[in-house]
Formats: C-alpha cells, sequence, structure tokens
C-alpha cells in the first residue's frame, strides 16, 4: 500500500517537462552570446517563465533574419526580442505585454551638415539588416526613400 502511494505521488508531483527551442541574435542587453551561453534581459525573464512552465530551453544562435527565418521553419519555438509591426503580427504571436522599449537613433560624424533627411541625399548609410527601424512601418527606409536617395550599406 505503501509503495502505491509513493508511486502515485510522485507521478502527479512531477509536471511533465517540455524542451523549447529559443533563437538568440546579438542584440546586447537585451539578448546575446557569451562563451557560448545565451544572455541578457530578455533571455533572464525566459528562464524565469522557463522555471514555471517547467520548460528546458535549448538555445539557437542567429543573426536577426536568419533567426526569424527559423521561427518561420519551425526550426525554434521563441525568437527573443523581435519587435511588434503589423507585418510581423500577420506571421508571428507576439507577447502582450511590453517588457522593453525601444527606439532607433541617427549616429552622424560630428563633422557632418546633416541636419534632416533631405540632407542624406546620396548618402551613404550602415544599417543592421532587416532592423524594424530600418524596414518597419513608417521608418527609416521608407523615410529616406520618400525624401532622399541615401545608398544603404548592410
Amino acid at each position: 500500500m505503501l509503495v502505491v502511494i509513493t508511486t502515485c505521488t510522485g507521478t502527479f508531483a512531477t509536471p511533465k517537462t517540455k524542451t523549447v527551442e529559443v533563437g538568440i541574435y546579438p542584440n546586447k542587453p537585451l539578448v546575446f552570446f557569451e562563451d557560448e551561453e545565451a544572455k541578457g534581459f530578455l533571455v533572464d525573464i525566459l528562464e524565469e517563465v522557463a522555471q514555471r512552465e517547467n520548460w528546458i530551453l535549448v538555445y539557437k544562435n542567429y543573426e536577426f533574419g536568419d533567426g526569424l527565418k527559423a521561427l518561420e521553419s519551425n526550426d525554434v519555438d521563441i525568437m527573443v526580442g523581435v519587435a511588434y509591426s503589423d507585418t510581423r503580427s500577420k506571421k508571428y504571436t507576439f507577447n502582450t505585454e511590453s517588457v522593453f522599449v525601444n527606439w532607433g537613433q541617427i549616429y552622424i560624424n560630428s563633422n557632418s551638415r546633416v541636419e534632416s533627411f533631405q540632407d542624406m541625399y546620396n548618402a551613404r548609410v550602415g544599417v543592421y539588416k532587416n532592423d524594424i527601424h530600418y524596414l518597419g512601418e513608417n521608418w527609416f527606409k521608407e523615410h529616406t526613400e520618400s525624401v532622399c536617395c541615401a545608398r544603404t550599406l548592410y
């Protein structure tokens, strides 16, 4: 009788674990790999969720665009740190709570005479490929293409 109770208690007390594959890309301090270990603010939050949900997390290191492709092809279950856009919401499911507010910023040489988008006519501009601040609705690419002809470098 004691064996049956112990077995039943052990069976019901141990929740089933689930392996969750997570895409990580270099975006310090939010998400990044260091010494072959996933780190960052969003990784810390995900680790807490995983502990509560009894998940085993397996991190995979990608460049951002490749991580999105891995998410689309179900090679990963979660891609951490993806900014919301209407276009992306048609492909991916997003959490409903904002965790971090992000923004884009333009840096110019201190000797530059650039003061507006129009001043960037035919300028060379470096951007993070597939970044929401470059490609997203109402963002840099759209603005520069509508008022000037900035040449983009990735």
